[in-house]
């Protein structure tokens, strides 16, 4: 016997082979128990072929159920539970395979380091669910600014990253403006007040030329991201 995804072959002592049509073999036990009583096979043969095709149709669902756990749980490694983003892990290896396809194709892009700025206050003033729904907010925010090639990711507690692929240093540096002040122009409602999100951003540019890794350009970018908080904060005494 022969066990194919179209067809299965069935050799009889009279001399012929049978191909029955299906997808799986749990399609075909109705066909072969009408060919059995026809051709007059064994019942004990008859009988025996079907447990095997109820264990290969068995075995199947199986392998099934596994791929498409194994596929769950791969997702669920590489994504926020939260947000629905890219976790820390989903984005570095993203970011690896931006790096890789810039570099083969002569490609420029744009790193964006974003972290929260008073977001302990937030938890504290107004508790954790607060904090969850503002970083929810935050994720929104950011992705509403995004194309679909680009990528986001929430990659700490209060710390957000985006690449923005194929995109120039003037495009990008004028698009992580228009994102800074999106974040910092809006508002969580909550309880009947507006908690205001606020946010410092830090850029850092790559092209096929750059000689460096993933984890290099985030450090530089987080770098970037410190000097704008800081220079916020002196904009505020």
């Amino acid at each position: 016997m022969t066990i194919s995804a179209g067809t299965i072959d069935l050799p009889f002592a009279g001399g012929f082979d049978l191909e029955l049509p299906g997808e799986h073999a749990a399609g075909l036990l109705s066909h072969l128990r009408a060919f059995g009583d026809q051709a007059g096979l064994p019942r004990d043969s008859l009988r025996l072929l079907l447990k095997t095709l109820d264990y290969a149709a068995e075995m199947e669902q199986t392998i099934a159920d596994q791929s498409a756990r194994i596929v769950e749980l791969e997702a669920l490694a590489a994504t926020d539970a939260l947000t629905g983003l890219h976790n820390r892990r989903g984005f570095a290896e993203a970011l690896r395979h931006t790096l890789k396809l810039a570099a083969r194709h002569d490609e420029t892009g744009i790193l964006i380091y974003i972290d929260l700025d008073g977001f302990k206050g937030v938890n504290d003033a107004h508790g954790h669910d607060a904090g969850d729904s503002l970083l929810c907010r935050v994720a929104e925010v950011v992705s509403l600014h995004l194309r679909g090639s680009d990528i986001v990711a929430r990659i700490g507690g209060d710390e957000f990253a985006a690449v923005l692929t194929r995109a120039d240093p003037i495009e990008g540096a004028t698009r992580a403006q228009a994102l800074r002040r999106a974040l910092n122009t809006t508002y969580l409602p909550w309880h009947g007040e507006n908690i205001p999100i606020r946010a410092s951003l830090g850029m850092e540019t790559f092209d096929a030329d750059a000689d460096i890794d993933a984890d290099s350009l985030l450090r530089r970018a987080d770098l970037a991201m410190y000097r704008d908080k800081r220079a916020r904060r002196a904009a505020a005494c």
